[in-house]
């Protein structure tokens, strides 16, 4: 614990001292009003001598020579603090869980970490190692991760009835290492490098809808999106963070990371070359914690066997399935604007809050390699809305295979964790949903 660097204040109240408390492992901002002295010490005091005076310490410290050796590698590694506890629910209804462990030595230059973490019934195992003790930090990752998704997910309803989502899932698996490096270009902007061997093992729950997708992709004269095999992927980043957080998440600021991972066609190794991004941007309202928070995320993969991505629902398309959109490139983005509504409320059940609104909006669109798209039209057609499987009869200009949705939402911190309540509408920008689709996820805003 301890009281540090104290600071005068000017304010419409009058002044007050600031400063900063370290207690139970947390720094805290107090400030407090000077008029009245918190506590009244007896103190000598004795007038300063003319000229220099020479202070000696009470107690005097001596170097010992003999004494003075480097530190050890990884001396007096400890946990670098409590491992967390944490849960979350999609708006699937996946429910996700996870903890990690951090050892650091005495002086942080050198950095355990051990992750493991489960979505659904898939395992992600992580361990990696950095030294910290230069400008320059380096390291090895090493994995073993399983995550699922719905590709194609639209096509299943004509063989499978309205909720195909159990027979569409397909996982992607990694396990491998990666040697990387991370050097800070200045204070908010640095540059990521990284090389590793991985294996791919991608594949359908059941092994007869995967026999299915590559009978119709080969009668489509397109490749099966399925690929299996190593990979030697090498990969650059720059990324710059300025953004600034509260207790319920960002508040200002800005982050992007654009990066480029090629890995080439050596032997029978998996040949791709890979581009995406993702940049956000916080617009704080004047003083208060209301702002208008923007992002954008784009990916664009090509070669012999592509890589793909995934996303949708929670915080990446409201309304939408979780992990329902899935291709070699796509895209989405979001505009949101968040509102507070109760800082704290005492209730029954204990002190709830901040309570915070929202109102948002999201577009996005997604397709495999060779796969027919076209993400709006001008063209008369019928729209997938409010009836997916025969469409509504519309005219002008309209979304066809992209997708977007609009709605309003609260979220609640309850027992520590961010809770969100979401209502959404769904959109191809010539016919809007009738009713109000409901959703609920656990976790931070991006």
């Amino acid at each position: 614990g301890g009281a540090m660097a104290p600071a005068p204040l000017k304010t419409p109240r009058g002044d007050r001292l600031a400063f900063i408390t370290y207690y139970k492992g947390e720094y805290l901002l107090h400030s407090r009003d000077t008029a009245e002295p918190s506590k009244e010490v007896e103190q000598e005091v004795q007038s300063a001598a003319e000229g220099l005076v020479d202070f000696q310490p009470d107690v005097t410290h001596d170097v010992v020579p003999e004494n003075k050796r480097r530190k050890k590698l990884f001396e007096g590694l400890y946990l670098e603090g409590r491992p967390p506890l944490n849960v979350g629910v999609t708006s699937s209804g996946n429910f996700y869980g996870g903890t990690a462990v951090a050892l650091t030595d005495v002086l942080g230059d050198q950095l355990f970490s051990f992750a493991v973490m489960s979505v659904s019934s898939y395992r992600v195992y992580t361990g990696s190692y950095t030294n910290l003790a230069s400008r320059l930090h380096y390291g090895v990752n090493l994995f073993d991760q399983t995550q699922f998704f719905y590709p194609y997910y639209a096509q299943y309803s004509q063989y499978y009835g309205q909720d195909p989502r159990d027979l569409a899932i397909a996982t992607q698996r990694f396990t491998g290492g990666q040697v990387f490096a991370q050097y800070p270009l200045d204070t908010f902007r640095r540059v990521e490098m990284g090389l590793g061997i991985i294996k791919v093992a991608e594949q359908y729950g059941d092994q007869g809808v995967e026999d299915l997708v590559c009978q119709q992709s080969a009668i489509a004269g397109l490749p099966c999106f399925i690929n299996n095999g190593w990979q030697l992927p090498l990969s650059a980043r720059i990324v710059q963070e300025t953004t600034r957080f509260a207790e319920y998440g960002p508040l200002s600021g800005s982050t992007f990371s654009v990066g480029v991972t090629a890995a080439p066609g050596i032997g029978s190794f998996l040949q791709r070359t890979t581009v995406d991004a993702d940049l956000r941007k916080y617009l704080r309202l004047g003083s208060t914690s209301a702002l208008v928070a923007l992002r954008g995320r784009g990916f664009y993969s090509t070669g012999d066997n592509p890589d793909y991505f995934y996303f949708g629902g929670n915080m990446e398309m409201r309304g939408y399935p979780y992990y329902s959109f899935a291709g070699n490139q796509g895209f989405f983005a979001n505009a949101e604007l968040r509102l507070p509504l109760i800082h704290l409320a005492a209730t029954p059940l204990g002190i709830i809050g901040p309570l915070r609104g929202t109102v948002y909006f999201g577009v996005s669109g997604a397709q495999f390699k060779g796969q027919p798209y076209q993400f709006s039209t001008k063209e008369p057609g019928f729209s997938y809305v409010n009836d997916p499987i025969f469409g509504e009869p519309v005219t002008g200009w309209r979304l066809q295979d992209g997708r977007a949705s609009w709605g309003f939402g609260l979220q609640l911190f309850f027992l520590g964790y961010p809770m969100h309540f979401d209502w959404t509408k769904y959109t191809d920008f010539a016919t809007t949903s009738q009713g109000w689709d409901f959703g609920f996820w656990i976790g931070y805003d991006f």
